[in-house]
């Protein structure tokens, strides 16, 4: 792998793309076991469920784009301190309450200076999952 970092890096992306999917998967079949459940208390159960799962998805999302999108002379600017491209998958909980608002850090940066922009397509796939996600979830019941 020294002598190809780049391939490290593609499998690396690769990975975070399956626990990406595999988290809204497992969202999503909480979500239909829901609208199937038979009783109040099987509904809420996989509705909780559901959420969670959805959380998780549009957390791991955000990581994806700060890891991989982030421009690294922007990096100060948009990560809190201690927390870098290469780190931010370990030290950056699974809660979109604190990944979220560093994504909102770095589409600004990306918006103001221009720098990243070359990543934008990726970024707006990533937005478009993360969308996906938060519809669903404001679309679950409230506990």
């Amino acid at each position: 792998m020294k002598e190809y970092p780049t391939n490290l890096t593609t499998v690396e992306s690769h990975e975070d793309d399956l626990r990406s999917l595999e988290a809204t998967a497992a969202a999503d079949a909480e979500w239909l076991r829901a609208a199937m459940a038979t009783s109040p208390e099987e509904r809420a159960t996989h509705v909780a469920a559901a959420r969670d799962a959805y959380r998780k998805s549009l957390a791991i999302n955000h990581q994806i784009v700060l890891k991989y999108f982030t421009p690294p002379q922007g990096a100060a600017q948009i990560f809190p301190p201690g927390i870098t491209r290469q780190n931010v998958m370990d030290k950056v909980p699974l809660d979109p309450d604190q990944t979220g608002p560093i994504v909102a850090r770095l589409v600004n940066y990306m918006h103001q200076t221009g720098q990243g922009m070359e990543n934008q397509e990726s970024v707006d796939e990533y937005m478009r999952y993360m969308q996906r996600a938060d519809v669903r979830l404001r679309g679950l019941p409230q506990k």
